[in-house]
Formats: structure tokens, sequence, C-alpha cells
């Protein structure tokens, strides 16, 4: 082929290439126009816009897609990794110690100080003072007075007073504790039953008798357990008492009366002790310038067992009186059955026992000229006591005792208006003993208890100008701190006495009559308090022809600091 041949070939495809594509631009031009000439029959009309669309859910098609769980590839294994542990050497760099600054404690003001004063019904002024130092790791001390009268001059002469106070003390130092205390008592009652309504002042003193009692304490003991395991205490308690008549028809009374009471016990193994307690008592009166003394010497070894499960102690007691040796047992004990739900318990004890001029003019205080005398005292029992929680607690105790030398209270034959005392030779009494007691933390607070007695008397007799059972129930109530309510109800059977000009026991009214006081804090520091004693208005007594004042009043208020 020639070269001219060549190019007059690749001129043709040259050419044909453009010419191609201009016809097919053609073909396209055409269809196009063909279709706008075909739009001309469509009609135009204005379209509003009244808001964007807005697809709805409901207009929606649901859409099925069934999930296929992945194959699980067994060729890849799981990796275990195990990491020894590797001590790493840290030098200890303390912190810094810097300065901060403490807020400034502020010690909250105690208390331990009260004045208590009121006044009521009878003209009846009462006043209570407590001053105490408050507590202390080396000594404590207070003191307290109080001032009670009643003038009941228009009540037939049932006036009284008791005033006096304590001052006492207890110092701490090295494993030991020193302590002591003195008081002085004073009480002025009438023998009321034989004055008149009309009588003058002259002769209301005739029938006016005071009491005077000095009791003076003193003890010493160990706070720790010494070296060798001992234990050890020193107890000294002296009263001098004086009963004053203003009548030249019963006679001045004066008595001294010493106790001392020492005691050493070496524990063994924890929850053994060996012990021995000594003491001596003197009892010395002048009655109607005559002058009596008895003294009572007394040693008792015992072995006490402490355990978790209970206690046991098993001795006995030598005593000499007036030249008599007398052995008396002292065995006791108690064991939780079930845990302190029911703790059984018994004892056999044994004593000789003084009645002292103070103790009998307290029980009585309408005594004319009188004697005292020791009791010779046997005493078993058995009960039964437990708690329940922290709410509920009882006790239920029997006992027998046989006692010598009792003392019975009956009216002077000549003077009816004054009693004797009668110590009745051999008296067998059995004694039942009640009580149940209900807690709920510091807002509730009941118990009720009761007692009976039954004597075995030579001759039918009765045990006279005692009551041979009682009832009592008290309940305190605490409202938000604010608020305590106390409520006492009590009841004693009828005393028995002879009756001048008779011959054979008389019971007397039984008495039933209950208290009632509203304390109300208005502060921390200051609070009111009201008042009703016998509110039934009961006016029968233990003691024949001495009436009570019936219903009382008292309202007052306390402040401490």
């Amino acid at each position: 082929m020639s070269t001219s041949q060549a190019f007059t070939m690749n001129l043709k495809s040259l050419l044909a290439v453009p010419i191609r594509i201009i016809l097919l631009q053609g073909i396209l031009f055409f269809i196009v126009l063909q279709q706008g000439y075909s739009q001309e029959k469509i009609k135009s009309a204005e379209v509003d816009i009244v808001k964007p669309y807005q697809p709805l859910l409901a207009d929606a098609e649901k859409i099925t897609f069934k999930a296929q769980a992945a194959e699980v590839d067994s060729s890849i294994k799981s990796l275990e990794y195990n990491v020894e542990t590797h001590l790493i050497e840290v030098p200890f760099i303390p912190a810094e110690i810097r300065v901060v600054a403490l807020p400034k404690e502020i010690e909250t003001a105690t208390q331990n100080n009260s004045l208590k004063a009121g006044i009521g019904t009878q003209l009846t002024p009462l006043l209570d003072l407590n001053l105490h130092s408050g507590k202390s790791d080396k000594f404590s001390y207070g003191l307290n007075i109080y001032h009670l009268s009643s003038n009941g001059s228009k009540i037939d002469y049932q006036d009284f007073s008791r005033t006096g106070g304590t001052l006492g003390g207890k110092s701490y130092f090295g494993g030991t504790a020193l302590w002591a205390d003195v008081g002085y008592h004073h009480r002025k009652n009438y023998n009321y039953a034989a004055a008149s309504a009309d009588s003058g002042a002259d002769s209301k003193s005739l029938f006016k008798r005071t009491y005077d009692y000095l009791p003076i304490s003193i003890g010493f003991q160990n706070t720790k357990l010494t070296k060798a395991g001992f234990n050890y205490n020193f107890e000294f308690d002296y009263h001098h008492f004086v009963s004053k008549p203003h009548n030249s028809w019963t006679s001045l009374l004066k008595e001294d009366f010493f106790d001392f009471n020492a005691g050493i016990q070496k524990t063994i193994a924890k929850i053994h002790s060996a012990n021995v307690d000594f003491e001596y008592q003197k009892l010395w009166n002048n009655f109607a310038e005559h002058d009596t003394s008895q003294m009572v010497y007394s040693i008792v070894p015992f072995y006490q067992l402490h355990h978790e499960k209970g206690n046991l102690i098993l001795g006995i007691n030598v005593s000499v009186f007036d030249k008599e040796v007398s052995f008396f047992p002292k065995v006791q004990g108690e064991y939780k059955l079930i845990g302190d739900y029911l703790i059984p318990y018994a004892g056999w004890l044994g004593r000789w026992e003084p009645s002292t001029m103070n103790q009998l003019t307290t029980i009585n205080p309408y005594l004319g000229d009188f004697e005292t005398n020791y009791s010779k005292i046997n005493e078993g029992f058995a009960g039964i006591k437990g708690s329940y929680g922290n709410n509920i607690s009882y006790n239920l105790k029997a006992g027998y005792q046989v006692r010598t030398n009792m003392p019975f209270y009956l009216p002077d034959s000549l003077m009816p208006s004054f009693y004797d005392v009668v110590y009745y030779y051999e008296a067998k009494i059995f004694n039942v003993h009640a009580e149940v007691g209900y807690r709920q933390s510091e807002r509730v607070n009941i118990l009720l208890m009761a007692e009976t007695n039954s004597f075995d008397l030579d001759f039918e007799d009765q045990p006279w100008g005692i009551p041979k059972s009682m009832l009592d129930f008290t309940l305190n109530y605490n409202i938000q701190n604010k608020i305590f309510l106390q409520t006492d109800v009590f009841a004693k059977t009828g005393a028995y006495t002879i009756l001048p000009g008779d011959s054979t026991s008389t019971q007397l009214k039984e008495r039933i009559d209950a208290n009632l006081s509203v304390n109300y804090q208005y502060k921390e520091n200051i609070g009111f308090w009201l008042a009703f004693n016998n509110i039934f208005a009961a006016k029968s007594s233990t003691w024949y022809n001495y009436p009570t004042y019936g219903f009382q009043v008292l309202a007052g208020a306390q402040l401490k600091f």
C-alpha cells in the first residue's frame, strides 16, 4: 500500500467517529422534542403549599427482618493468661506533718445540782436541795438538805415535820476507795389521838414528840484485784438516836448503835472464791434512866461460785449473842435454766437482827416507852425470776421464816394514844411475794408488786399492827422528755389490834388509795410539778384512832444548775 492510500484510510476512520456522534445526538434531540410536544396537552394549574409534607408512622409499611445467629467459629480458641505476683520494692517516705486547725470543743454545762421547792394544802412547804461535785476519777462529794412539814391543826393536831441533810464524799487512790457520810435528821409529830379540837396551845405541846437521828458511815475497799488475787472491804456504821417527849408521863429515850463489818475474798481460777466475813454489833439503850447493852459477834466463812449459768454460795454463820453460840446456814444459789427467761433460785439463811429505836419509831411514830431487842431469824425461800428482752421482768418467791422476839404494836391500856412494842417470843411466817415489770426504753415503766403473809402464832393471836397483805402498782410515763407522769395505786389489808377494854383481836378497815404527779420540763434546767396525794381520800390508817389527812395537793418548781 502506498503512502497516499494509507493516509486516505486514516482520514476516513477519523471522520467516521464524529459523524457517528452527530447522528446519535440528533436522534436524542428528536426524541426529547417529541416528548416536549406531547406535554403541551397537560393543563397548567396553580398549587398552594399549606405545610411541609410530614410522613406518618401509620402510613409506613412494616418490613420484618429475621436475624440469624452467626455461626460459631470453632477454630478460635480462648486465651488463658497467668500473671505471676511480682513484688516491687518502694522506698517509704512518710508524709510531711502539718499543723491542722481544730475547732475548739465547748464543754456542755453539767447539771449536778438541783433545787426543788413547793407548797400544798395544810400549808405544806417542801424544800429539797442537792449539790454534787460531778463525776471524777479522783474524788466526789455531795450535800442534800430537805424539809417537809404540814400544819394540820384544823384536823386534830396532825402536824408533822421532817428536816435534815446528808454530807458525803468518796476518794479513789492506789486501787482503793475510801468514803464517808454523815447526816442529821429531825422528825416531829403529835399523838393527836388523845388531843381535842378545842385544846389550847399549852395542852397541844404535851402531845408533841421529836426524834433526832445522827448517822455516820465510813468505808474502805479495793477497786482492783490485788496481785495475790484478794479483795477486801471494811465498813463502820454508827448512829445516835434521841426520842424526846414534851410531857411528864413518857420517858426520854437514847440509843447508840455500832456496826463493824469486814470481809476478805480470795479468787481461784476466776470462777471460784473463798470468803470470810466478820461482823461486830453493839446496841446500847437508855430507857427511863436504865441502861441496857446487847452485843453480837459473827464470823461467816463461805465458798462462792460465779459461773455464766448461775451462782452458788455455801457457808455457815457462827454467831455469839448474850453468851449463846448459834449456827446459821448460809446457802444460796440460782441457775439459768432457759437463759435469762427462766432462772430458778433458792436459799436458806439465818442471822441475829436488832430492832433499833430508830427503826421502830419509823414504822410506828406514836410509841410511848419501849425497849429494844434482838431477833433470831431462820429463813428458807425458793422462787423463779427472769426477763424477756429489755422490756419484761418478773420474780415469784415463796418463803418460810421462824423468828423470835418479833415486834408487834398494841395501844397502851392506860394511855391508848400511845403504843407499846410487844415482842412475840416466836412467830412462824409463810410469805409469798410476786412482782412483774414492763419497761419501754425511757418512755414507759410499769411495776406491779403484791405480797401476802400467813402467821402461825400461839393462842390464835394475830400480828398486831402489821397488815398481812399489800398491793402496789406504779406507772411512769414519759412524753417526749417534756411531761413526766407517775401514778401509784396502793392497797393493804387492815391491821389487827386489841382495843382498850377488850381481850380479843379486832381488824381495822383496809386502805386503798392512789397518788398522781405531773412534772413538766419547761426548759433543760427549769421544770414545774404538781402532785395529787390520796386521790380516793381514804382516811383509814394502820394505827387505831390515827386517821390520815385524806386528799392533798402540792405544787412547785425545780431548778437544775
